[in-house]
């Protein structure tokens, strides 16, 4: 499940990219990193050996089952609904997964619902850009107020440190926090065009990626932080709905 495009007035504000993790996509049942291929919750084991790895051979952004078994519910020129119903022994919690996109006067609106007993650790990675502008005059606004203190391999230690920085220059400069305390909608911005994400609902956690070499920078809305399946902290439970809006100004 994502969000391949997102055009206003004929220019699309989402990258595209090679693979799965392009526009935006969901990240699911866990958004970011995990500590462990193999994690015990509630008795049940979770095994993360399918998933994608990053640099550091951390299981990274979930299943690949989660791409899979979409039924679209409604479909018309403003909105689309599916569903699909959880049942894979990868992540052995069975559950039913709602996701519904709405355009609105103001842009496009991303509600998420999930039902059913399981653990509520998912996220979106809205891969975000300005057409027409280079990346080194693109502007940030963070509006978290707090980030979380993570390891050599970008895992949380379990410490949190205050966080608010003006807004800046992304220049040549490379990021991957994790975030919390979020406010506001987080900005990016230049040559007359600014993007914006807000987190509306069931989004307490945030990463902000901003890899150096490529034109993208990612507020990601997380139900849970980074790793919570293994360490428990800030673990949700369903049921649970998490909204964001992405808009162009």
């Amino acid at each position: 499940m994502l969000v391949a495009a997102l055009r206003h007035r004929g220019e699309d504000y989402l990258a595209e990219r090679p693979g799965p993790w392009t526009g935006s996509p969901l990240l699911y049942p866990w958004a970011n990193r995990l500590s462990a291929e193999r994690v015990s919750v509630r008795e049940r084991t979770v095994d993360a050996s399918t998933a994608r790895r990053d640099e550091n051979g951390v299981p990274l952004h979930g299943l690949p089952e989660a791409r899979r078994g979409w039924v679209v519910e409604h479909s018309n020129a403003t909105s689309v609904r599916a569903r699909r119903v959880w049942d894979e022994d990868a992540f052995p919690f069975p559950h039913e997964l709602v996701v519904e996109h709405r355009l609105t006067p103001r842009g496009l609106e991303t509600a998420t619902e999930v039902r059913g007993d399981t653990p509520v650790s998912f996220g979106w990675h809205p891969f975000l850009r300005l057409p027409g502008v280079p990346r080194e005059r693109w502007r940030v606004t963070l509006v978290s107020r707090r980030r979380l203190v993570l390891d050599d391999r970008l895992l949380p230690t379990g410490r949190s440190e205050p966080w608010v920085p003006a807004q800046f220059e992304l220049a040549d400069r490379h990021f991957d926090e994790a975030l919390t305390e979020v406010d506001g909608a987080f900005a990016l911005e230049g040559g007359q065009r600014r993007v914006e994400v807000e987190f509306l609902e069931g989004a307490p956690y945030a990463q902000f990626f901003a890899p150096r070499g490529e034109p993208v920078a990612c507020f990601e809305p997380m139900a849970a932080p980074a790793d919570a399946l293994v360490s428990g902290d800030g673990l949700a439970w369903a049921p649970w709905r998490m909204r964001f809006e992405i808009r162009v100004v």
